[in-house]
């Protein structure tokens, strides 16, 4: 069960909007403070579905973990880079959408970094992650990708 909680913003920040919601997971009847992240995965273009299932199922994993949820692994497809990473100019990109309590996001960080930059290392080049605003949406824009 989920809830919305309206908090009061800080005197310079209410001028554009008085509250921001955020997202409360109800479970166990103990409420969860919940934030949005998106993670930017950049692929070896020699990646196979199997390798890219192989990671969506690990950052699943290490989500529910950090008692989250994943919310969309979108394969965006290949893309022309914008300078040459390990020697290739083309990636594959892949963004994934979650949430995470609050008292969890350091676990799942390092968890996170483990998964990438190990296990996922001859699969995955570079990564970021960014936390996303409490207002930002829920859909995105991307650009059409390169058919090569």
């Amino acid at each position: 069960m989920d809830a919305v909680l309206r908090v009061p913003l800080t005197a310079m920040s209410a001028v554009i909007s008085p509250f921001v919601l955020i997202k409360l997971s109800l479970n166990m009847g103990e409420p969860k403070l919940m934030v949005r992240y998106e993670t930017l995965l950049l692929a070896k273009t020699q990646s196979t579905d199997d390798d890219l299932s192989m990671v969506e199922r690990e950052l699943d994993r290490i989500i529910s973990e950090s008692h989250g949820k994943l919310t969309s692994f979108d394969k965006w497809g290949k893309y022309k880079l914008a300078y040459p990473v390990n020697g290739s100019s083309h990636g594959l990109y892949i963004l994934a959408r979650y949430e995470l309590p609050v008292k969890d996001v350091a676990a799942f960080s390092k968890a996170l970094t483990q998964l990438l930059m190990i296990k996922c290392n001859e699969v995955i080049v570079r990564h970021t992650t960014i936390r996303l605003a409490p207002n930002a949406p829920t859909t995105y824009q991307r650009p059409e990708p390169l058919d090569i």
